[in-house]
């Protein structure tokens, strides 16, 4: 007995028994920690919430990944000319798309007011006549 109060008491003087405390005490928190966590991840596992949590976690990640690669195939295509190139045939699609909606529209227009019949009879009559002069 008289060793260990010999001890404790160098131990206080020297402020080694105020570290021993105080790592003691932090492990004490950590533990509490990690028991905590524990406890939080379990009730998440048992109401579905860890599940969910996981499903956007990754979620997140592969939009994280799907945009990255598209970056990097936006940046490669930049450096190649490929992405002037693409971006060239879509701005020519967009013109051709333009085209058959104004002569769509124009057909539309000259059904309504019967111009369109006029000229397919003409064109009709045209074929008819050439028909005959062979």
């Amino acid at each position: 007995r008289q060793r260990a109060a010999d001890l404790l008491s160098q131990a206080a003087e020297s402020g080694d028994l105020e570290k021993a405390l105080a790592a003691v005490k932090s492990e004490a928190k950590i533990d509490d920690v990690r028991q905590r966590a524990a406890d939080l991840l379990s009730q998440a596992a048992e109401s579905g919430d860890l599940e969910k949590a996981l499903a956007a976690v990754k979620s997140e990640a592969t939009m994280d990944d799907v945009r990255q690669r598209a970056a990097d195939l936006l940046s490669q295509a930049a450096e190649s000319g490929d992405l002037e190139k693409a971006l060239a045939a879509v701005k020519s699609e967009a013109k051709i798309d333009d085209v058959r909606q104004r002569a769509a529209d124009l057909l539309s227009q000259a059904a309504e007011s019967g111009d369109l019949e006029k000229a397919l009879a003409a064109v009709k009559s045209e074929a008819t006549m050439d028909d005959v002069r062979q």
